[in-house]
């Protein structure tokens, strides 16, 4: 089974078709429902680091967003940003991307620059682990043995990378 999940013009992850499959999840809590052709098929749930969001994390979310505005409407971005209400947690999850096995692996939500990490389930909903990735790198597209992605240079270019992937016996 193979599900993907696309961010909406709101910042959250609508339902996607996935073969037979619907992939459904929140981002507020760390779970995501399955729906099959006769309906819900199943819930998956995980633990992980708390989502309670820091001062310093909602600095560094608005310094961020008025870093990617043009210089000329950085001062409106900011103060945009000081009118809206402050969240009280972080994003439960990042987003989905299906591998070719089936697995259906959920990114773990990391600030612009930070190393990000995914967590994998196999078509059963079976947590099959973490898988890392370097500090910069946005995970586009999974292979068999290869992940894709993209990483700013020091100029804010953007540059396609093709890394190894290294299975573990039965992952």
């Amino acid at each position: 089974r193979a599900a993907t999940c696309t961010r909406t013009a709101m910042g959250a992850f609508g339902p996607q078709a996935a073969g037979d499959d619907l992939v459904v999840g929140d981002q507020v809590t760390r779970s995501f429902h399955v729906h099959g052709p006769e309906g819900v098929t199943s819930v998956v749930r995980w633990n992980g680091s708390p989502l309670d969001l820091g001062d310093d994390e909602v600095r560094a979310w608005t310094n961020e967003a008025v870093a990617d505005a043009p210089e000329a409407d950085r001062p409106s971005v900011r103060a945009r940003y000081a009118d809206l209400p402050t969240p009280e947690t972080k994003p439960a999850y990042d987003g989905f991307l299906p591998d070719p096995t089936g697995a259906l692996w959920v990114g773990e939500y990391a600030a612009r620059g930070e190393p990000a990490r995914w967590d994998v389930f196999d078509a059963e909903g079976r947590w099959m682990g973490p898988v890392p990735m370097p500090a910069g790198f946005r995970l586009l597209e999974i292979g068999a043995d290869e992940v894709v992605g993209v990483v700013r240079d020091d100029l804010d270019v953007e540059h396609l990378e093709v890394r190894a992937l290294i299975r573990v016996a039965g992952r």
